[in-house]
Order: structure tokens, then sequence, then C-alpha cells
């Protein structure tokens, strides 16, 4: 499948998803996030784009930013998949890695405030919804939500931005993880480790720069009001998205419940006729443990903050298939709409590619075109005649 065509524009917020084909490489744990940080913080040194949110799940990345230049955009998220790529394989011991699925950046435009909106609600909901944690505030991985709880808080929302510096931690400095989980305590001397190494052969420090309500800028929200009423309404969904997700867990145990009274009543009535096979046996045994401990547990179903942090690097987890979005709104109408511009859009790069094929250099690419290579425009004969010249 081809890659789709990307418009970018100076000014735009943006949408973008980034995802591993295969694999959890980014662990919630103190040392992926110091390694997350210098990545991000490397690929802004140049300030390419204005980050406002973002969340890292075990396998992809969540970023709202706004847009400075096309190509320096399309090198930020280029850059941090080059350097992500390097330092899984150095961390796992791998000589070669493709990591990231095909297409693997989602480059999507945000129109509409309601769509910002239910956007940055779904990122930080995204733990709850993978059952990982019950609420945001208690995800351990690398995210902007302090950024953002702050920002509520600060006198002059608009401009609030929270500055983080971070020493470029390259792969030479890191070294194959030992198998199996790393504590919390080990997972932080690494990173210190990791930082202070850094610092002592290189004075490279970057700044990772955060504007939590800096997009509002471009909707024309610039009151603090405006800009409190738009948060309202993002941690209120947040809270929507995530007792959503405790309810299907509760309806999941529910259901485990049931299960394991059946499993025991055809038990019973078995054990009349003929006993269980052993491997019916086995399977009644595993139900009851995994009812046990969710029923032990504060939060039933819900992996939790330490486990999280225990989590070894695992590159054997295959996602499940999910559709690549060309368009994005929650308005249907509005969705409609951009899907017929795109498509003209997308019209109007094939027929300046054509062009380029045919050597007309002249033709005008649509506004916010990101241009692919020029093609090559010999025929074979005059590649002959020039090998024979």
């Amino acid at each position: 499948m081809g890659r789709p065509r990307r418009e970018i524009f100076a000014g735009q917020v943006y949408e973008l998803c980034i995802r591993t084909k295969f694999g959890l490489p980014f662990v919630p744990t103190q040392y992926m996030n110091a390694l997350l940080m210098s990545v991000m913080a490397r690929a802004q040194r140049d300030k390419k784009i204005i980050i406002h949110h973002f969340i890292w799940m075990p396998n992809h990345l969540h970023l709202i930013f706004t847009a400075l230049d096309a190509e320096k955009c399309h090198r930020f998220y280029g850059e941090v998949q080059k350097q992500l790529t390097e330092i899984i394989k150095k961390l796992t011991g791998q000589s070669s890695l493709s990591l990231w699925k095909g297409n693997a950046a989602s480059l999507l435009p945000i129109h509409d405030i309601d769509t910002a909106k239910h956007s940055i609600a779904y990122f930080y909901a995204n733990p709850a919804r993978a059952d990982y944690v019950d609420d945001i505030s208690l995800y351990p991985g690398f995210s902007s939500w302090e950024h953002f709880s702050s920002a509520m808080e600060s006198n002059s929302p608009l401009l609030a931005e929270f500055s983080s510096q971070t020493p470029w931690i390259r792969t030479r400095f890191l070294s194959q993880l030992p198998a199996g989980s790393i504590s919390e305590e080990q997972g932080e001397a690494l990173a210190d480790r990791w930082k202070e190494r850094a610092s002592r052969h290189s004075s490279l420090v970057h700044t990772l720069s955060v504007q939590p309500n800096g997009w509002m800028k471009a909707f024309g929200i610039d009151s603090q009001e405006g800009i409190n009423e738009v948060n309202g309404d993002i941690l209120q969904k947040i809270t929507e998205l995530e007792q959503e997700a405790a309810h299907k867990r509760e309806h999941k145990l529910r259901r485990m419940r049931q299960e394991v009274e059946q499993a025991e009543q055809d038990k019973a009535t078995a054990s009349q006729l003929s006993p269980l096979s052993p491997h019916a046996q086995e399977e009644l045994k595993k139900k009851k443990r995994l009812l046990e401990i969710s029923l032990d547990s504060p939060t039933p179903l819900v992996i939790g903050r330490e486990q999280l942090c225990l989590k070894p690097i695992d590159l054997s987890y295959i996602p499940a298939p999910s559709p690549r979005l060309v368009v994005h709104s929650v308005h249907k109408e509005l969705r409609e709409k951009l899907k017929k511009l795109y498509d003209l859009f997308c019209e109007r790069c094939t027929y300046c590619y054509e062009r380029w094929k045919l050597g007309d250099f002249s033709v005008k690419w649509p506004p916010g075109a990101i241009k692919p290579p020029p093609p090559n425009t010999c025929n074979y004969l005059a590649k002959q005649v020039a090998i024979h010249l």
C-alpha cells in the first residue's frame, strides 16, 4: 500500500500517530521515559513544531502539535522513528530491526475545536481503555499530562510553556538490557547513568518545550474564560471515557464469575457420570485463579502502576490491524467535505508527478504538498546510447 499524500501548512494544528508493526518496545519505565524525552528534545532542537499534548503508549505515540514548516515537520517524526529504532536495537541486542509499521505516521489536520477536544481526551484516556491504570494521573509512561494539569492552574494559560532540559543520550552510551524485569530502582539508576555519561562526553543539552494550550490560538480562543471552558470539556470527556472503561471491566468480571460458576456446575454434574478431562480441569483452575487475583485487587482487571514499571521490552506482540485515516472530524458533514477536498488534492499531486515524469518541472504543486523525490526521466534507449558514448 502506497504512502498517503500529506499536506502540511504552517500554523495548522495536527494530530500525529506513529505505530510499531510489532512488539511493545516503549515500556512505561523510568529508563524508557528518559530515552523518549531525549529523542523528542533532540528532534525538536531547531523548533520544527510546537508540541501541545502527547502520550507514549507501549507501541505508539499520540501527539497534538502546531506545524511551523512543512519540511521541518516531516523531519521531526522521521528523526524520532530513526533514533528509536536504533535505541531498541541496542537495548535488545538486535543486529537489524524493521520496527515501524508501513506508512507508520498518520498525520491528520484538525479543522474544528470539537475534534481537537475529542482527540486530546482520547489520548489521555488511552491507558484506562487499555486496562493499564484506571486514571491517567497514575500512568507511569511518558506524557504531557502533568504539563496539561499545571497549565490549567496558570494565570496566563494561553502562554503557559513548560520546558525540560535533557542531555542527548546517544546509542553508543547504551548496552543490551538483561533479560526479564528491571525494578523501578534499577530503571532509575540506568537513566541516571546514561544521562551522566551523556553529560560527561558531550555538552549537547536539548530542551523539550510543551505549550498545552497553545493550539487554541488556531481556533481564535485567547481568553482565560474560553480556555478554561475548553479544558473543562476535555477533562469531562476524559472522565467519561475512563468510567466507560471501568464499566467494561466490571462487565468482564461478572462474565468471568458466571463462567467459573457454570464450570463448577458442569464439574459437579460430570463427576456423577464421568470425570472432567485433564484439559478441562486445568482450564477451570486457570479461570478460578484469574478470578481470585482480580477480586483481590482494589482495581480488578487493571495491570496497575507497579506492574507496568516492571514490564520488559517485548518484541513478540502482534497488534490487531487498524484502519488508516486520511481525514479526521467528529462531525460527519465536515468529514465528508474534507474527504472530497483531500481526493482533489491527491488528484492534483498525481497530475504534477506525471508531469515530472515527462520532464516538465515547471508544474506547480498544490500548497502544503510534500513533494516526492524527482523521478528518473531517462528512457531505456537513452541509457544505452549514453553507455556507448
